[in-house]
């Protein structure tokens, strides 16, 4: 199914519109989302879609006799796609397009993790062990906890706690930059009389 979903994507794809234009790569993944949406109808198939924050275009795709699966759109121009703050899935079947050649692939998150990875035992460094998921979590929720504290306490200024984010962290060909995402509520001012 997936390559008849291919090819009638690449049957209809303007490359052109899907060049960003001034950075605008919303209306682009609207546009290929729309010609993924009208290949997949098309052929019978049901899905349904994703909310406006959710990070899989078309969830739950089913056609008849075929297992239902999930599918999202990815698109660059440089080789890089960016993810933003999710992270490729291992159960959902990845639609990339590399603009500038003109190519457009499917893949599954599984085969895209593994390949660009360096992930796994092979990184395990003799005579040390992991912590567990469990005891990471619990010790990084106290040391932010920590820091949270240090800032309400003014040992770190809310800019040193925003900068303890941005650092990268490389595995293979995927890397991760956290940013902090600051929100602030202004009371109104009482208008003087």
């Amino acid at each position: 199914m997936f390559s008849l979903i291919l090819d009638g994507v690449r049957d209809e794809i303007n490359w052109d519109r899907m060049v960003s234009k001034k950075g605008n790569t919303q209306e682009r993944e609207r546009y290929y989302i729309g010609v993924m949406n009208e290949i997949i109808t098309s052929l019978g198939g049901t899905f349904n879609t994703a909310g406006s924050q959710e990070s899989v275009d078309f969830q739950d795709v089913t056609f008849p006799g075929l297992e239902p699966f999930h599918l999202e759109g990815k698109a660059t121009t440089s080789g890089n796609f960016k993810l933003n703050d999710t992270m490729i899935k291992s159960n959902v079947h990845y639609m990339l397009f590399y603009v500038k050649p003109k190519v457009v692939t499917v893949e599954l998150g599984a085969d895209i993790i593994k390949r660009t990875t360096e992930i796994g035992s092979h990184n395990i460094v003799e005579g040390r062990k992991p912590a567990s998921k469990e005891t990471i979590m619990k010790e990084f929720e106290m040391l932010i906890d920590e820091a949270a504290y240090s800032v309400r306490c003014g040992v770190l200024s809310l800019f040193d706690f925003g900068q303890m984010w941005k650092r990268t962290w490389k595995f293979g060909k995927i890397s991760c930059r956290p940013r902090p995402n600051w929100s602030i509520t202004v009371p109104r001012k009482p208008i003087e009389s």
